[in-house]
């Protein structure tokens, strides 16, 4: 049998298929050499009258054969039951390190609920905590539009300062694309900290130094230089009867409203409580699936463990029916050799010749008792 692989299955097998690979009647004479080795022993007058059972040479070796028979499928029961034990304390040992394991991980388990409940508590603010500080911890831009929102400002960045640096640097088409797309860069990452400035200025949990805001302020005056200088490069490229400070406001209102509209998708979706209860949300529900996964394999190796003493209790069962067909076999050869005996004798005796009556051979205790 498969240890370990297949222990459950050893209840729905039946003795011939758990003890396919042992025969037993192999070592026996076959049904003719009885028949001829009793009418040869007859024709030599064996056994003589006087002869007491037990004495008859073939008889004895019958017997003695399926002694060794029973030997052998007792050694093979024997071999069987401590497989089974030793499967047993590989199991235990086995189980022991798995509670051990599981105790760890729900303990685990328990700490990662005790911050996601945390975070939780984070994102929704205290009843205490100013209503404008509980909305600067909460997210009210998703990543499926923050992101979107983020690229198409960006394009029309790109857009509207491409035709700015192809003035100036005329036919160097590679140094234009470049510096153009490096100052649409530079404008849409100053709106995204700009948003994450004004939303961390609103929370009263964790407010920013006094000297970030000023260098925001700073960096956001030259940004606003940079976008006037490239809207009156822009203008100059544009051929309308219009007044030419008109096209410059136009287009310096143009991207100052795509640099404010990322700055406030920014500050709507700016939020490190939400971002921390993500994670810890996904680290909570791996581990969960972990734990899970843990008491699963509890289960089962809980149940296999259990079947074990009732499979090794079962072990007789399965090995008895081979015992009792050695027992069989030793019978009816014997019988085979006692009727040719006495039929093949020169001279007529009594049946009931004590020599030729054939021994009992008992099943062996441990078959018996299955």
């Amino acid at each position: 049998m498969a240890i370990g692989k297949t222990v459950l299955e050893f209840v729905r097998k039946s003795p011939q298929e758990f003890s396919r690979g042992l025969k037993v009647g192999e070592k026996f004479p076959s049904a003719a050499e009885c028949s001829r080795k009793g009418a040869e022993d007859a024709r030599h007058g064996i056994p003589a009258a006087n002869w007491q059972a037990g004495q008859v040479p073939f008889i004895s070796l019958l017997r003695a054969t399926a002694e060794n028979e029973i030997d052998r499928v007792h050694s093979a029961l024997t071999i069987e039951d401590q497989k089974l034990l030793a499967h047993e304390d590989a199991k235990r040992a086995e189980q022991k390190m798995l509670d051990e394991k599981v105790r760890v991980t729900q303990a685990e388990l328990a700490e990662r609920k005790r911050l996601l409940d945390e975070r939780t508590r984070d994102l929704v603010g205290d009843d205490d905590e100013a209503a404008l500080s509980r909305s600067a911890q909460r997210r009210s831009l998703t990543w499926y539009w923050y992101l979107p929102i983020l690229f198409v400002m960006g394009v029309g960045e790109y857009f509207v300062t491409e035709r700015a640096f192809q003035i100036l640097f005329n036919e160097r088409q590679l140094v234009a694309v470049s510096l153009t797309i490096a100052a649409a860069a530079l404008t849409i990452s100053y709106a995204h900290l700009l948003g994450v400035t004004f939303k961390r200025a609103d929370s009263r949990r964790d407010p920013l130094p006094l000297w970030v805001p000023r260098a925001v302020f700073a960096v956001g005056v030259v940004v606003v230089l940079l976008i006037f200088l490239l809207s009156v490069v822009r203008a100059e490229g544009v051929a309308a009867t219009i007044p030419k400070w008109v096209i410059v406001l136009l287009f310096f209102v143009l991207q100052l409203s795509l640099l404010l509209v990322a700055g406030v998708s920014s500050y709507f979706f700016e939020s490190p409580e939400a971002a921390a209860l993500r994670k810890a949300h996904r680290a909570y529900e791996k581990l969960d699936k972990q734990v899970t996964q843990l008491e699963g394999t509890q289960s089962r190796l809980s149940a296999e463990i259990a079947a074990l003493p009732n499979m090794r209790a079962r072990l007789p069962q399965v090995y008895a029916p081979l015992a009792a067909e050695v027992v069989s076999r030793y019978k009816t050869l014997a019988e085979t050799y006692r009727e040719t005996n006495l039929r093949d004798r020169p001279n007529q005796v009594n049946e009931s010749l004590a020599a030729l009556a054939v021994p009992e051979l008992p099943l062996p205790k441990w078959a018996q008792a299955a």
